[in-house]
């Protein structure tokens, strides 16, 4: 038959200690095994051994000589992880200052123990059972600094039941308490502890002698004597099987799975950041400061770090779904193949006339382009809006929508609320150019002040429009006599079919509007055309109604006009389509389409630009981060005695060092959360709407990302500095 192991024997077991200048021996040649159900006694004078002994039993401390076995298994070769493992298995430990964790409660004090039960409601059961076994139910949620030292005592015995190890280890337990707690501590140990091995280290052994079934004495750091007192208190085997019965039974149902390394690390940094809040929030005020400061780095240099993406060089108006269609020859595209077009590639619509979604930017496509002199406005002509037509959910925030081909609906940022009106329109009309007008029945705001302000048309305005654009480029003129010409302006007030003139220029007829464009097709007013002006007509020049000569200005547009667009659901279908487009021998962009810059010298000035703009986001990283761990050094520093407990108790360091990045971490969600929400109120700001650029969701996830860069180097510097010492060390063992 196989002889049965001892739990714990210790084998010629010697302890060194080395410093600088001397050597110390710890404890030489100790002898013992330990059983379950022994209360062992081990007492000494100070200095004798008796915590080196505990501390090497424990595993917190190493040894030179000899062996260690448990259940027979030997554990000299054991690594740092292996002695977590041991600790988290085989021990709980009893300090004689408590070593509760001060900032946690009672409760979470005694859940630190049980976080290998995967069931949170099993394990706060478990937790508030094992709390009014030792008779703290009415301290629950007190926090570890605002008990007596009885009151912690219990609380640290009940911390080593829930562990449910079958080692407990007990240093000096009664050492800082009153004569009367500290029988009553004795007795409460006895009384969890039948099933275990109960170690107590004592200077007074009167204290235990009662309860005692073994004395160990050590004298010059070696067992002087091991006897055995009280036998019959001793367990049996029958009792032991007989206790075990009962807890399994207390245990039936409960999960006892083991959770990840991640959800244990999670559980216990969020404690941390709720049992330390003055910590946390400052960290978190630190945090947002930092935030705040990235936020007006990236909105205001963001206009000059966009250049490497190029997105500050559209083309067009950006419309969701927008393909820009031109026949591959340079000539004018008609109604018909427009139409054939947008039946062969899905579109839901096609606009023949598209020139009014561009007019605030109609300078950019014929430089790159030739074949696209639809876009022929240079910037100092460029328009403050551009157009589109109205939709089913454009709603105004003041007035109406457009309802005939003279009203728009204006869209615009909303810092500019005071320039259009709060309550009521202020901003009566807008013009295109040469006095053609439109009348503002509505207005509605957005907060991105990046988007160019919008004219909403109704479907008719918006192709006058961009006739009227298209022909106005850059301005039509009246041609009279000898070739004289003079400015053209149009007024919706005047009436259709006749041209006005100011008095002061000569009356030859006949009169002809041209524009500039290589033409000499134009539209011919006979003298019963001509009127006398009323005196609202500027000097030296001619009105005339704009409907007067649209139908000729739009058979002007259809024999010459070479853009269309074609309309989609989505971007995706507008570029699906557009391979289909191209396929069929048209050149085709979607709205979103930039131009890349060729220029070497440009080039080479973005990347000096582009490492200026690294260099000063990393300092700005380094200091932050730098800054940070400064203010919150002696803040974490406190938190070693609490890691060295955690330690103690057989918790990871993996999920230790884990906890203490997300608790770090969770100091950002309050800048995740109040940075977009501070933003949107500054942006509707005349400083934040005029000044700093609008900035989008990928944006602020930079700043995120750059703020989890800071804290991962805060938390690293931290976790080096707070695991520096040794488990014994951090206690302040004997």
């Amino acid at each position: 038959m196989e002889e049965k192991k001892p739990l714990l024997e210790l084998r010629d077991i010697g302890k060194i200690y080395v410093s600088e200048s001397t050597v110390a021996v710890g404890i030489r040649g100790v002898n013992l095994a330990f059983e379950r159900g022994e209360f062992v006694a081990v007492t000494g004078q100070s200095g004798s051994g008796k915590s080196t002994l505990l501390n090497i039993i424990s595993g917190m401390d190493s040894y030179e000589e000899g062996e260690l076995y448990a259940e027979g298994e030997p554990t000299s070769h054991y690594t740092q992880a292996d002695w977590e493992k041991y600790r988290e298995k085989y021990i709980s430990f009893i300090f004689q200052e408590y070593n509760i964790i001060d900032s946690f409660t009672v409760l979470e004090n005694v859940e630190l123990s049980l976080m290998h039960i995967r069931s949170r409601t099993v394990r706060r059961e478990r937790a508030l059972e094992l709390i009014r076994r030792v008779g703290l139910e009415a301290h629950i949620r007190q926090k570890g600094s605002q008990l007596s030292g009885g009151q912690k005592q219990r609380t640290v015995i009940a911390r080593a039941l829930a562990k449910d190890s079958p080692i407990i280890l007990a240093d000096e337990p009664t050492g800082n308490l009153d004569s009367e707690t500290s029988k009553e501590i004795i007795q409460l140990l006895r009384e969890v502890s039948r099933d275990k091995l109960l170690i107590v280290v004592t200077h007074n052994f009167e204290e235990v002698s009662e309860y005692a079934t073994r004395e160990v004495r050590v004298f010059d750091h070696a067992v002087a004597s091991d006897r055995e007192i009280n036998p019959g208190r001793n367990l049996s085997k029958a009792n032991t099987d007989e206790e075990d019965g009962s807890a399994s039974a207390d245990n039936e149902g409960v999960q006892t799975e083991k959770h990840s390394t991640i959800r244990n690390s999670l559980a216990l940094g969020l404690t941390e950041f709720k049992a330390k809040p003055r910590l946390s929030v400052f960290i978190c005020v630190l945090l947002l400061i930092a935030s705040a400061v990235l936020f007006f780095m990236f909105t205001t240099f963001w206009s000059e770090i966009r250049v490497f993406f190029v997105d500050e060089n559209y083309m067009f108006s950006r419309v969701t779904g927008r393909l820009v269609v031109v026949r591959s020859d340079g000539a004018a595209i008609g109604e018909e193949e427009l139409r054939s077009l947008a039946e062969k590639t899905g579109a839901k619509e096609y606009v023949r006339f598209d020139r009014a979604f561009d007019m605030h930017e109609l300078g950019e496509w014929r430089d790159y382009y030739p074949h696209y002199d639809m876009r022929g406005y240079s910037p100092q002509d460029s328009r403050p809006f551009n157009a589109t037509y109205i939709d089913d959910g454009a709603k105004p925030d003041i007035g109406r929508k457009p309802e005939n081909d003279h009203e728009v609906m204006l869209s615009v940022p909303y810092f500019m609320r005071d320039m259009f009106g709060v309550d009521k329109i202020d901003f009566t009309s807008v013009s295109i150019g040469q006095g053609l007008s439109y009348d503002v029945v509505g207005i509605r705001y957005y907060i991105d002040s990046n988007i160019q302000g919008t004219m909403l048309m109704t479907r008719e305005g918006f192709e006058k429009a961009s006739v009227f654009s298209y022909m106005m480029d850059p301005q039509l003129a009246v041609t009279f006599g000898n070739a004289t010409r003079a400015p053209l302006n149009f007024d919706r007030n005047l009436p259709v079919g006749k041209i006005y003139v100011s008095s002061g220029l000569e009356r030859e007829v006949p009169y002809v509007i041209v524009y500039r464009r290589e033409m000499n097709t134009g539209i011919t007013f006979r003298e019963d055309d001509i009127v006398r002006a009323p005196i609202s007509v500027e000097s030296g020049s001619f009105a005339i109604n704009p409907d007067t000569v649209y139908e000729d200005l739009k058979a002007f547009a259809q024999a010459n006009c070479r853009q269309a667009s074609l309309m989609y659901s989505s971007n995706s279908k507008a570029a699906a389509a557009a391979e289909t487009v191209k396929e069929l021998g048209y050149i085709a962009a979607l709205s979103n389409a930039t131009y890349k810059i060729q220029s070497y010298v440009e080039i080479i000035e973005l990347i000096i630009m582009g490492v200026l703009y690294l260099f000063m986001w990393a300092m700005f990283l380094i200091f932050t981060s730098f800054f940070i761990r400064i203010c919150t050094k002696k803040s974490m520093d406190a938190f070693k005695s609490d890691i060295a407990i955690m330690r103690s108790m057989g918790i990871r360091v993996k999920e230790i060092k884990l906890s203490i990045y997300i608790r770090l971490y969770a100091c950002i969600i309050p800048s995740v959360i109040l940075l977009p929400i501070g933003a949107y109120f500054l942006y509707r700001t005349d400083f934040g709407g005029r000044h700093l650029t609008f900035l989008y969701w990928p944006q602020y996830l930079i700043i995120y990302i750059l703020l989890l860069f800071v804290m991962a180097r805060v938390a690293r510097k931290h976790v080096s500095n707070l695991f520096s010492e040794s488990v014994r060390g951090a206690l302040k063992s004997e």
